[in-house]
């Protein structure tokens, strides 16, 4: 469970083949270099990894070994995992062409901006979601449900503050945002990007009944809501753009992701995986409730009062959001173990700063 180095290397990854293309770009090469970059920096990334396993860990691959069980689980799990993605890029790359042909190409940069908030809520809020594969992993070889049912109520808790923080915070300042960095003709964009992500509200805290599936090789269900979620969007796509436009789009995908992603996987998780979802959603949702409430009622009235005339006053604001919703989830959402992490939390920082100014 080397996730720093794992995280590290990935992040090292990503920042290396901007700066290269970059680079390239400016130099005056074309597009070959660019595919070259992205090729050799992958490569290097991949032997890394490979002499990271070999002298950190006891992991070996035998390449003699002849088990058609594994061949068939791995082909099984890989075929599914692709119509995963299949689906899931359908949606994506689709309703761009659809919104060109039915509501014009201006609509398609309204949706775009959307899409790109909602990208970038995904990427905060998914990040804990794959460091509990090995825990869950060892749950299920001990067939520990309830240790499975009480992480996925824990990580979710986590999960929902962090989610929880991000689209209430967007419904209260997002059109001012919207307005202060693409101007007033992207005001759409707000209604869109809330569409997208109201949903995650849900399915961002649940990454722990999707690891679960990934664990006991049932991604196939995962890969049914997506299609679900691809056949719904499609179908309604074309009746809602031409009469509201990109907004219509993201209604289709909103109602899509809800009943294959919300109603759909929850399903999964109750009926296939035997998770306490009523249970997850009275320690999660339900507890965390009023602290939503009356973040979002304070922090509307706030905004009124206050409007940001730039980005830099909209950041100053938006800090001081942040720490009124931590107040208010310390009081009214927190539960003891939760209060005893954030603690040990700064503690830790403490030290860490103390002992820095010591050696110094």
């Amino acid at each position: 469970e080397q996730f720093l180095f794992a995280s590290a290397l990935h992040l090292g990854e990503k920042v290396a083949t901007v700066a290269l293309m970059v680079t390239a770009l400016l130099l005056g090469y074309g597009l070959y270099a660019l595919v070259l970059v992205n090729a050799l920096v992958g490569t290097l990334v991949l032997v890394i990894e490979y002499v990271f396993i070999r002298r950190k860990t006891s992991v070996r691959a035998n390449f003699t070994e002849r088990d058609s069980g594994i061949y068939k689980d791995i082909f099984s799990f890989t075929s599914w995992s692709t119509v995963t993605l299949v689906a899931q890029r359908f949606v994506l790359n689709i309703t761009p062409s659809l919104l060109g042909m039915l509501a014009g190409s201006a609509s398609i940069a309204l949706f775009s901006v959307g899409m790109v908030i909602e990208g970038y809520v995904w990427t905060i809020a998914s990040a804990l979601g794959f460091l509990f594969l090995p825990k869950v992993s060892r749950m299920i070889s001990r067939d520990d449900r309830g240790a499975i049912a009480d992480l996925f109520v824990r990580i979710g808790r986590i999960q929902l503050y962090i989610v929880g923080l991000i689209v209430t915070s967007f419904f209260i300042l997002g059109r001012e945002f919207m307005h202060l960095w693409v101007g007033e003709a992207f005001n759409d964009s707000y209604y869109i990007a809330l569409l997208l992500v109201v949903p995650s509200l849900v399915t961002l805290t649940q990454d722990i009944g999707n690891t679960t599936l990934i664990a006991e090789n049932k991604v196939k269900y995962r890969a049914y809501a997506s299609m679900i979620v691809a056949t719904i969007s499609m179908t309604l796509s074309p009746l809602l753009i031409p009469m509201y436009g990109p907004i219509g789009a993201a209604v289709a995908i909103c109602i899509g992701n809800t009943v294959g992603l919300v109603l759909y996987m929850n399903v999964i998780y109750h009926r296939v995986l035997r998770l306490d979802v009523f249970g997850f959603f009275r320690a999660c949702h339900l507890k965390l409730l009023p602290g939503l409430v009356l973040y979002t009622a304070l922090g509307w009235g706030i905004q009124q009062l206050f409007p940001a005339t730039n980005l830099f006053g909209l950041a100053v604001k938006g800090i001081g959001f942040v720490l009124l919703y931590t107040a208010i989830m310390w009081l009214l959402a927190f539960d003891d173990s939760e209060k005893g992490l954030i603690r040990q939390v700064f503690a830790q920082v403490k030290i860490r700063i103390l002992s820095t100014h010591h050696t110094s």
